[in-house]
Parts: C-alpha cells; structure tokens; sequence
C-alpha cells in the first residue's frame, strides 16, 4: 500500500520532536501544516519526483507568502526544502521507499538584493541616536558597531558585556514562533535560547565607540537585558522592529529592515579591510562561504578602487 506523504510527515515530527530545540520544532510543524501539507500531503510519497517537488518549491517561491500575497522568504523556503529531504531520506530509512528524489536539491532560490545604510544615512541615524539617548536607541548603535541580529539584541543582557576585556558575549536569542500546541489556530510563544548553533555564540570585541558609550550609561544594577532593564520582561522583536523604523522616520531615512544594520556592518568591516575569516566569526556564521556571499557585498567605490589599484 502507498503511503500519502503527509502520513510520513506527521511520523517524522513525532520523531523529530525530541531531537530539537522547541522553537524549532515549531517553525517545522508550522511551515508543515501550512505550506508542506496543503501542496504535498495527499500525494503518494512513491510518486514524488525531483519535477513535482521543484514544481511545489517554484509555487511557494512565487506566492507561498499567504499573509502578504506574495513571495515567501528565503529563509522558509529553505526551511522547507530541508524538511522535505529528511522526511524523503527518513521514509527511505525505514522502507517506506525505495529511493529518495534527492535531484530537487538542484532548485535555486533568487536572491534578494542586501539592503545597507549608506554614509550618510549611518550619520543621521546616529545624530538622533545621541539625542536623549536611552537603552533601546544604544540597542541600535550596538547592532550598527557589532552585526547582532535582532534576536540576538532583544536578549542580550547587561551581564553579558564584560567593560574591563571590552567583550560582548552573545548567550542568548529571542524569538516569537507558532505554538504547535495551539490545536490548529494561528497562535505564537515568545522562546528564549541559546543560538541555532555553536558559531552564534560568540564574542565580539568593543569598539572604542561602544565601550565609551556602555561605561557611561551602564547602570548599577546590570543582571537585566539590555533594552528593558527588567530581569523579566523582555523586549519583543517585532516591537524593536517598530521602534526601529520610528527612529529612521525621524532620521529622514528610507524605510529599510532592522537586518540592514547587520548587512550595513559587514559592508563597512570589509570597507576598511577585516578579512573574512574574521567578519565570519564575529558574525557568528558556520563557515566563512556564507560570510562572503550572503553578506558581503562591496559597494560601487570600493569596486572602484580596485579597479584603480590596476592602474
């Protein structure tokens, strides 16, 4: 008897779901039931070929974003396309079938164009930053000088700033993700964690500009985070997001996502010269690859003076 994929999908949560941290077994359970199940889940999982599976991930790459109408990030469609293989490579484990259409991981996904603030936009932001400075706008200034990810400003706490070594430790994450416990209905859990990986711990030495800036606002009680000054009540991303393009509103700049600062970051690491090596660390990726090529992209006058260089 052929199984239906969604059968085998189902089984492979189950197992899974010891085997990960509950934030990520929420984002699987989520973009399963709403993405994976309603394009796959009646389908013979025997039947399954490379075509019908680069054909669903090309549909989902068009317009699987059913929020917004439109196109589903990079990151879920990737998030996707992993969950498929292990459920293939896990009904191949255990003799469900005979072989796993492995050929759809040929499938590209466009990339997006990396958005970063140029010099003068670094600039305005930074004036209204120092205008009555307070926790969350230093918040900004330590994604600007360090390349942290929202998450991973949203729990950064006071303890883990270390002024006498002029290190910053990155412990923590915060995410709002699907409860998969939530009986169907669309309902979201703040989790806070450890990184997704072992590279995301990490720590960044000060720059001489946010060392100056943490020994004057410092606070004398430091075992709360960062943003809230609370030991407990924690600074939610989708919140920091908003304040976020507050301040570029105020600034006059064009609205862009948080991310940009750690795009922007990179690009100015590079600028002056860090090798790649390095950058990879202090932004806490796996391996350099992924440094050079999701992040760092040199801007029309650094191209320009290379080509220079040759003359």
């Amino acid at each position: 008897m052929e199984l239906a994929f969604s059968r085998i999908l189902l089984e492979w949560m189950d197992y899974v779901k010891m085997e990960v941290r509950p934030s990520t077994y929420a984002k699987y359970f989520f973009l399963s039931t709403r993405h994976i199940m309603p394009g796959l889940g009646d389908v013979p999982a025997q039947a399954l070929t490379a075509e019908r599976l680069n054909r669903f991930l090309t549909e989902e790459q068009k317009g699987g974003n059913r929020v917004n109408n439109g196109a589903l990030s990079r990151s879920s469609l990737q998030s996707i396309r992993y969950i498929i293989k292990a459920v293939m490579d896990y009904a191949v484990v255990l003799g469900y079938i005979q072989n796993s259409p492995t050929k759809y991981r040929s499938f590209r996904l466009e990339r997006r164009k990396i958005t970063t603030l140029d010099t003068q936009a670094q600039m305005n932001l930074k004036a209204l930053l120092l205008r009555e400075i307070d926790a969350p706008k230093l918040g900004i200034f330590v994604c600007l000088y360090t390349g942290l990810r929202i998450g991973e400003i949203c729990a950064l706490r006071w303890e883990d700033i270390d002024r006498d070594s002029r290190i910053l430790r990155v412990k923590n994450t915060v995410q709002r993700v699907p409860n998969p416990e939530s009986n169907g209905k669309v309902k979201t859990m703040l989790v806070i964690g450890s990184p997704k990986s072992i590279s995301s711990q990490r720590e960044i030495p000060l720059s001489p500009v946010l060392s100056d800036l943490f020994n004057r606002y410092f606070p004398e009680e430091h075992n709360g985070f960062l943003l809230t000054g609370s030991s407990i009540r924690i600074m939610e991303p989708r919140t920091y997001q908003y304040r976020f393009k507050r301040y570029l509103a105020q600034s006059g700049i064009r609205d862009v996502n948080f991310h940009a600062l750690r795009h922007t970051f990179a690009t100015e690491c590079v600028r002056v010269g860090c090798d790649a090596k390095t950058l990879s660390e202090i932004l806490g990726h796996a391996n350099v690859n992924i440094t050079l090529d999701r992040y760092v992209h040199p801007s029309r006058d650094m191209k320009r003076k290379q080509i220079e260089l040759l003359s």
